[in-house]
């Protein structure tokens, strides 16, 4: 049971966090300072209270790990590989799992899970478009630089 109870409070903490910093990237779109979605969003209801201990890492850029990206992604995954065992749908926690999959491609996963936000606010910020690195999109790109 306590293996079972740890999987769903990591669900939680890998689904919080990724929700919270898509909100982080959508509010610094519209232009909404960093520092006023912190003092805003920190302390709500809707926010889990464990993120205000993520703001500094955010802050500062400064990811070193204490629980890696990988690790939450593995759980995740592990989540939804019991969830199917277990006929349960978790189309959201699956999404995610995804999500900090992609970031571990890109590199961050030695770094803490909350370097979701640095890859959510660089990939998805400012137009640009995620392309996925097998995708025909992607091939048509290398090719028209080659």
């Amino acid at each position: 049971m306590g293996t079972s109870l740890k999987m769903v409070i990591n669900l939680l903490i890998g689904n919080a966090m990724a929700a919270f910093a898509e909100g982080m990237a959508l509010g610094e779109g519209l232009g909404i300072s960093r520092e006023v979605l912190f003092d805003s969003l920190l302390g709500m209801p809707a926010v889990a209270p464990f993120l205000a201990g993520k703001r500094e890492k955010i802050e500062r850029g400064n990811y070193d790990p204490e629980f890696p990206l990988r690790w939450m992604q593995k759980d995740l995954h592990l989540a939804s590989v019991s969830a199917y065992e277990s006929d349960v749908a978790l189309p959201v926690t699956n999404v995610t799992k995804e999500v900090y999959r992609l970031a571990m491609r890109e590199g961050h996963a030695t770094e803490d899970f909350s370097a979701i936000y640095d890859y959510l606010s660089t990939n998805f910020s400012n137009g640009a478009e995620m392309i996925a690195p097998n995708s025909r999109k992607s091939r048509l790109a290398k090719n028209s630089l080659a």
